[in-house]
């Protein structure tokens, strides 16, 4: 009997995890869509002598977030100094290029998102074009 008991709290066990997995779990999307972006990085470092800092999957909030670090004190006063809406044009030059298995990975539900840093502070974020 304890026998029939384990493999029906199997079943049971199996079923309910596939049932999660089927309803919205995005996790590894996110994470594929991550590697894509990250190796985008490798390859076409950001602009000007900006770095990044780290490329975040982010499954609940259905994004990549990627942290870039302006180095310049020039670059940091003037986007401090700018309106946010040029705040935000700035962040996009930040963007990877949206390219066919990036645009696979993220499907219509995900977004890249970068985020601008400096001294250990954001200085704008911003959703990249799709």
């Amino acid at each position: 009997m304890s026998t029939l008991k384990t493999v029906l709290s199997f079943v049971a066990l199996s079923s309910i995890m596939l049932g999660i997995t089927a309803c919205g779990d995005n996790t590894e999307q996110t994470n594929t869509a991550a590697s894509y972006v990250a190796g985008y990085y490798s390859s076409n470092p950001p602009p000007r002598d900006w770095a990044v800092l780290a490329v975040t999957p982010a499954p609940k909030d259905d994004r990549v977030t990627v942290q870039i670090l302006v180095t310049a004190p020039n670059d940091i006063g003037k986007i401090k100094s700018i309106s946010r809406m040029e705040q935000v044009a700035v962040a996009k030059l930040a963007c990877p290029v949206v390219f066919p298995e990036l645009r696979d990975a993220l499907g219509s539900n995900l977004r890249v998102w970068v985020e601008l840093r400096a001294n250990n502070k954001t200085l704008v974020e911003s959703v990249c074009p799709q």
